[in-house]
């Protein structure tokens, strides 16, 4: 019985999770948002959750296989560690204030980090290669689509094309 109990709890999960999703993606919660008026005009965030940072010249790696990195100004963050071990777990995670409930973490949609961001002011972009369904086909696309402007290299599941990261360039 295993097998369809783990079934049953999934799918109670899921079920919560859309629920959460669908009722706080559209209301940030955030109360106050201070900004840091600074020299920089353009603020890049770039999420390559595949990568081992132990493969980037960034990081340390022999080869110089990073040029553009070595040589920009900014912050690289060097030892996050992925707070689950597939892509539609952690993702969400990482751009959602999270709340502990029973010792799981669990994504507040309503405080992501594209609403704060237009909160605070800035115009927001999405690039992506992953794949793109609809609007809420996962709590990573429902964030990427309060984005002011959006671009996904392929719509559909992310394994329909092979598109090379060089496109989001």
């Amino acid at each position: 019985f295993h097998l369809p109990r783990q079934i049953y709890n999934s799918a109670i999960l899921l079920n919560k999770e859309i629920h959460n999703l669908k009722s706080n993606i559209k209301n940030p919660s955030w109360t106050e948002v201070k900004t840091n008026n600074n020299n920089y005009t353009n603020h890049i965030l770039v999420l390559g959750e595949s990568a081992r940072s132990d493969y980037h010249s960034i990081y340390g790696y022999p080869l110089k296989n990073t040029p553009f990195l070595d040589s920009s100004n900014g912050i690289f963050v060097d030892g996050l560690m992925s707070p689950s071990y597939v892509t539609r777990y952690s993702i969400p995670l990482m751009l959602t204030h999270s709340d502990n409930e029973k010792g799981t973490r669990t994504p507040r949609f309503d405080r992501n980090i594209i609403s704060l961001a237009k909160i605070g002011g800035f115009r927001t972009f999405w690039l992506s290669n992953q794949g793109f369904y609809s609007e809420h086909d996962t709590p990573i696309s429902a964030i990427a689509n309060q984005s002011d402007y959006k671009f996904f290299t392929k719509m559909g599941s992310y394994s329909s094309k092979n598109i090379d990261d060089f496109v989001l360039v």
